[in-house]
């Protein structure tokens, strides 16, 4: 069930972008210098697929490791002998991959929204050495990111102390 909700935000994240692609001009704005100007550039179709292949692959990725990692043990977890004792095995696995999966989801958030504000600028300006991302949104959008990274953080190390079920 837990694959399937990752693949689920990846999948989404992925569609999002290939239909609010198809609304850039042939060449995009990709990059961007910290005011916000554009500094580099690329074809819409170049764009749409590199940030597909991002959006999709990058929070299932970030899954896949954490699974691989719990399947063969090599979590890095304080106390990870305790909780990875045969008998809190299968409630260390099952927490670490809801877990996994929700830092998946977020990005996958993440890195939807990064794309929609790339599309905005470009979406907007005349040709794409006009355009201007908004640093405003991008800088909100990042500290909420972060913010919620950091929570979940929180929450893992808070459930990982010795007895901390």
């Amino acid at each position: 069930m837990i694959r399937i909700l990752v693949f689920i935000a990846s999948s989404t994240a992925a569609f999002f972008v290939l239909l609010l692609g198809s609304q850039l001009p042939d060449t995009v704005a990709s990059h961007f210098g910290l005011s916000g100007k554009a500094d580099g550039s690329m074809s819409r179709d170049a764009f749409v697929a590199i940030m597909c292949v991002v959006t999709a692959a990058t929070p299932s990725l970030v899954w896949w490791v954490q699974d691989w990692a719990t399947r063969h043990k090599k979590l890095s977890i304080p106390e990870a002998d305790y909780w990875l004792a045969a008998e809190r095995i299968e409630t260390t696995r099952e927490f670490i991959n809801k877990h996994g999966a929700l830092l998946s989801v977020m990005l996958a958030v993440f890195l939807a929204y990064n794309f929609w504000l790339v599309s905005a600028a470009n979406i907007a300006a005349s040709e794409p050495g006009a355009a201007r991302l908004n640093i405003t949104l991008f800088l909100a959008g990042l500290a909420v990111f972060l913010a919620l990274v950091a929570a979940w953080l929180a929450a893992l190390l808070r459930r990982f102390r010795r007895g901390g079920a």
